[in-house]
């Protein structure tokens, strides 16, 4: 689609203004809605109507209002209001093709889509739009952070993941997952290539995620210790960030996966964070877990334990 449009003219009866340059209108935009925080449904309802005005002003407003969209697949969920209502009524309208919707959609920056899954109430009707609404994702390709919370993974969400190249953040909180992945053709796909990857809470064949991703160009990586044990890190791991959370230290089997994980991935770990839980509190801790720690870690920058939601920064240079 080409966007055309012209500076607005200025006029007073017969006489003709000088024109104010796009620079000035953009600075307005950005009082009434600065850059780099969330728009309120105030400020979308705002913008909405300058977008309304003229072409100049749809061209600054439009890529604001949808840097960030919600997609909400509960049938039953109120959808009351332009705020709520908008990421849901771009994709109707990016399936329907319309023109406008189509350049909305490459300014869309992050998404978040919530309960997108079957088991929920009023599934059949989930079911019968899921696909349609993954398959409208695809032309957002633009996107940079892509979050899925209570949702289920079908082969059409992992198509549109696997052509998404500007997808920098992908995460998934309890979600489930289709048994396993197969593109149109029937050919298994090529690894999830995405720097920063989130998962919690994984569901049903999470281990298929794992065998997806692309694990040697994986930069950062916060998850739980069951997703966390199903991955098979490879020799030349470059993983840089390692968030674990939900480890249970006095525990043998998460013990083991642990100090696994760590030996696989300490010689590339800048920053590594290990949230515990409450059994581990007891004097000394601290000083007896970073003992612990393998001796590879050679670029480790940055250690923080939380034990019982209570943070401790620990990074104590080692003797060679």
């Amino acid at each position: 689609m080409s966007f055309r449009w012209a500076i607005p003219e200025r006029r007073v009866g017969h006489r003709t203004l000088p024109l104010i340059p796009p620079e000035i209108y953009l600075e307005i935009l950005e009082h009434l809605a600065p850059p780099g925080e969330e728009l309120s449904p105030e400020q979308t309802k705002t913008l909405t109507r300058v977008a309304g005005t003229c072409k100049l002003f749809c061209h600054i407003a439009l890529p604001r209002i949808y840097e960030r969209v919600n997609v909400v697949g509960n049938v039953y969920y109120r959808h009351d209001n332009v705020y709520s209502n908008r990421g849901a009524s771009l994709c109707g309208r990016i399936i329907a093709r319309e023109d406008l919707a189509l350049w909305a959609a490459k300014c869309v920056k992050e998404c978040n889509v919530r309960n997108w899954i079957s088991e929920s109430e009023g599934s059949w009707a989930v079911s019968m739009f899921a696909e349609r609404y993954a398959s409208s994702l695809r032309r957002m390709t633009n996107i940079h952070r892509l979050t899925f919370f209570a949702c289920f993974i079908t082969n059409e969400h992992w198509r549109t993941l696997m052509v998404l190249g500007a997808l920098k953040e992908l995460v998934f909180d309890r979600c489930g997952f289709t048994g396993s992945i197969q593109l149109k053709d029937g050919t298994q796909p090529t690894k999830l290539r995405v720097p920063s990857i989130e998962v919690y809470q994984a569901g049903a064949h999470y281990q298929v995620l794992a065998k997806v991703l692309d694990l040697g160009r994986l930069r950062s990586l916060k998850t739980d210790i069951p997703f966390a044990k199903s991955l098979d890190w490879p020799l030349d791991c470059a993983l840089k960030q390692l968030h674990i959370r939900d480890i249970a230290y006095l525990m043998q089997g998460h013990r083991s996966t642990l100090n696994h994980i760590l030996q696989r991935t300490a010689r590339s770990v800048v920053e590594l964070k290990l949230s515990l839980s409450e059994a581990t509190q007891f004097p000394g801790f601290e000083d007896y877990f970073q003992g612990s720690l393998p001796d590879n870690f050679q670029n480790l920058r940055s250690l923080t334990l939380v034990v019982d939601s209570m943070t401790t920064d620990r990074l104590e240079p080692r003797e060679v």
